[in-house]
């Protein structure tokens, strides 16, 4: 129905160059090699920034193989090298980590790949989230259930069920977020309703927590505790709905179905 349907905005980038790569944060992005196999004498490696910082080398010899991955602090923990193909995955993305990757492939003569990724962030708003405004636009209409595999592909298709939460009006909602504590490079978001509202986001890496003051219905009625679960005081009818909380590092997400009685 044209209620549960709204527009979403895309990013196509330049089929013939696969050079510019654009991710939300929290989500995983990866940078090919092209290659279906590294052969022996070849050496992969991956640089990032203007500087050419090295985060990844594979050189195959004799069929031993010497494999290094940067323990540089802003890609700890968040770098995997495909050690058949070369190719470079980076999870868990976050705004610093946007900019310049070259590749470069040393086999019989050296070939290089440049990619360009820009990282965008999930804002408090009621509006989607833009891509880059150098990329080509497309508008199309889609339903909740679509929004989500396309622009959450680390969660679609991973929720734990629905659920259900009754309250009276005028009482608090507490939605619990299962996880007992939250870890360190956890981006926690909660979001309301067939929009896609965002209500609430917890970045543990920044310490940075934000709350929806925009949306009049929840104003001063959001509450986050150190684990994420989500309180909705002084509930009115006007509350019910569709409540999805993610841990988008994580790639889990829950949901629960809330009723007010009036």
């Amino acid at each position: 129905s044209e209620k549960n349907t709204w527009r979403l905005m895309f990013c196509v980038c330049n089929a013939e160059t696969g050079e510019k790569m654009q991710v939300m944060e929290g989500d995983s992005v990866t940078l090919p090699t092209n290659l279906s196999e590294i052969l022996d004498k070849d050496t992969i490696l991956w640089g990032f920034g203007p500087r050419e910082l090295i985060i990844s080398q594979i050189t195959r010899k004799e069929d031993l193989t010497s494999f290094f991955v940067t323990d540089e602090v802003s890609f700890a923990g968040r770098l995997q090298v495909d050690q058949q193909t070369g190719s470079l995955t980076i999870r868990n993305i976050r705004n610093r980590h946007s900019g310049q990757y070259k590749l470069t492939i040393s086999r019989e003569k050296t070939r290089y790949r440049i990619f360009h990724v820009h990282v965008f962030g999930i804002m408090i708003s009621h509006s989607l989230f833009s891509c880059c405004k150098h990329l080509t636009w497309t508008v199309q209409k889609i339903s909740i259930n679509q929004f989500w595999s396309v622009c959450f592909p680390d969660v679609a298709g991973k929720k734990d069920g629905v659920k259900s939460v009754s309250v009276n009006e005028g009482e608090s909602v507490v939605l619990q977020n299962d996880a007992a504590e939250l870890q360190k490079d956890d981006l926690l978001i909660w979001r309301f309703g067939d929009e896609g509202i965002l209500l609430a986001k917890i970045d543990v890496e920044t310490n940075n927590h934000s709350l929806n003051d925009d949306d009049e219905r929840f104003r001063n009625r959001l509450q986050l505790n150190q684990t994420g679960s989500l309180t909705i005081t002084n509930a009115r009818t006007e509350h019910a709905g569709l409540y999805e909380v993610q841990i988008r590092g994580r790639g889990s997400s829950k949901q629960f179905l809330v009723s007010v009685r009036g």
